[in-house]
């Protein structure tokens, strides 16, 4: 009988210690994604504030571009999500969607902004591209550099 109730014990407080460390676990995850997002707030301001500077865009303008990534982005979010397109065809949409985004782009900004925002684009684009190319280039050195070094213990262990 004492042995029931020790085991009783024992496994009610295993289970509240479990039940703390979980809530403890979701609580830091909670306070993780707040500060992710706050942190994509600050990015995300932080952007459109440089875009802005460096465009010279009016307030009305910000207004109006943020408006229409907003509706784009769920544009191109449901075509994404569309199990009944093939992937060609989303492609095609996207596309589409890509073409009308840069014409309603066109009426928002005079032409000298949409002229500065596509030279900026395309820097950006070349950044991110020789980036990328730095980054594999980097990963293929390292994995060569193991293969040496595998390369090197093999002899060393058959002299």
């Amino acid at each position: 009988m004492k042995k029931q109730i020790f085991n009783l014990n024992r496994t009610a407080l295993l289970a509240i210690v479990f039940i703390a460390l979980g809530s403890a676990v979701m609580a830091q995850d909670s306070t993780r994604l707040v500060t992710l997002k706050a942190s994509a707030q600050a990015a995300y301001t932080e952007a459109w504030d440089k875009l802005s500077a460096n465009l010279g865009l009016t307030s009305d303008q910000v207004t109006q571009w943020k408006a229409l990534n907003q509706a784009d982005l769920k544009q191109a979010n449901a075509i994404l999500t569309d199990p009944s397109l093939t992937n060609d065809q989303k492609k095609s949409q996207l596309d589409a969607l890509h073409t009308q985004q840069q014409t309603s782009l066109q009426s928002i900004l005079s032409p000298d902004q949409y002229s500065r925002w596509n030279t900026e684009k395309a820097a950006a684009m070349q950044n991110a591209q020789a980036k990328a190319s730095a980054a594999k280039t980097t990963a293929q050195d390292k994995a060569q550099d193991v293969r040496a070094n595998r390369t090197a213990v093999r002899q060393a262990r058959r002299n």
